[in-house]
């Protein structure tokens, strides 16, 4: 259904969710929500995020728990990608009804009640990388820990969550459930690789960054890395006013020569003092002409090496 021209307001989200929704989910029949904007600790922002324009935890347990009522639908998974959104999980006693924690239901939120989370040169870490796993037919579990992973490159306190045990708390324990549940298993993406980057110096502050990228099932689009200096801090803001960007230089790599290798000398972007402490951190990325990203390869001061969690060499 054509649903682009629907106002964000939390009577559409209501009535998606208890109306529209209700003729398409059941036993079996799983339900899969995306909500994605700004938020804060109890408050995801649709039409704004004042009062009447946002909605709440507790809102949206309500209307799940409706649809969950009179369809029977038992496999209902949540991903919210905003600041805070991992209030929509946590909840100081079992009987508060201002969280989407319930057995049965997979919440997944793009970091924690207390960290914000930020956008990337192409849209935001932790869905960029979420979603292009899912489109490889991954389950949920898996596509989670790959973006958590994606999130730690970037080095801040963006902590993603996921509860799929009820309890209202993202621990060992979770995991499970999710792991047995998938966005669609029809078709695998192909999604394109990263085979090795690096730097080559040209002198003291002009490097050669490159990345060699093998193409999946569409062509590449862009190739890009996140140059983090060894003065980097996380920015520092107010709860009421986030930042979403984390102002580090990011620079576009081509292939001049159609091989597949792709290149971008950085004059003078190396200025900065080193030490074994501090050091720049390189991030490279790759997307195709579908947004399916390759999974990020980064330099933490040892090498190049893929980036998943635990953080293994591969």
């Amino acid at each position: 259904d054509d649903v682009d021209a629907t106002p964000a307001t939390p009577a559409a989200a209501e009535n998606a969710l208890v109306t529209w929704a209700a003729g398409k989910v059941g036993p079996e029949k799983p339900l899969f929500v995306y909500l994605a904007d700004h938020g804060f600790v109890d408050k995801f922002c649709l039409d704004g995020c004042g009062n009447g324009v946002s909605i709440t935890p507790a809102q949206l347990n309500g209307w799940l728990t409706q649809l969950e009522t009179t369809t029977g639908v038992d496999q209902v998974t949540v991903v919210l990608e905003a600041c805070l959104s991992g209030s929509f999980i946590s909840r100081t006693d079992p009987t508060d009804l201002n969280s989407l924690s319930k057995p049965g239901r997979v919440i997944i939120t793009s970091t924690s009640d207390a960290t914000n989370a930020y956008a990337s040169a192409q849209g935001a870490y932790f869905s960029d990388a979420f979603f292009s796993c899912i489109a490889d037919s991954l389950d949920l579990n898996s596509c989670f820990q790959e973006a958590r992973a994606a999130v730690a490159t970037t080095g801040v306190n963006q902590a993603p969550q996921m509860d799929d045990n009820g309890d209202a708390l993202f621990t060992n324990g979770d995991g499970t459930v999710a792991q047995t549940r998938f966005v669609t298993r029809f078709f695998a993406s192909l999604r394109p690789h990263i085979t090795s980057s690096g730097t080559i110096e040209q002198s003291g502050v002009t490097r050669t960054l490159f990345a060699t990228v093998e193409e999946g099932a569409q062509k590449i689009d862009v190739v890009w890395a996140a140059v983090y200096p060894p003065s980097f801090t996380e920015p520092i803001d107010a709860v009421d006013n986030p930042t979403l960007n984390l102002a580090v230089p990011t620079v576009k790599l081509e292939d001049s020569d159609g091989n597949g290798r792709y290149e971008f000398t950085y004059v003078n972007g190396f200025t900065e003092p080193e030490t074994e402490e501090a050091h720049y951190r390189l991030v490279f990325y790759a997307q195709d002409k579908n947004a399916i990203h390759a999974v990020p390869k980064g330099d933490f001061g040892g090498g190049m090496r893929n980036i998943y969690l635990p953080i293994v060499s591969k």
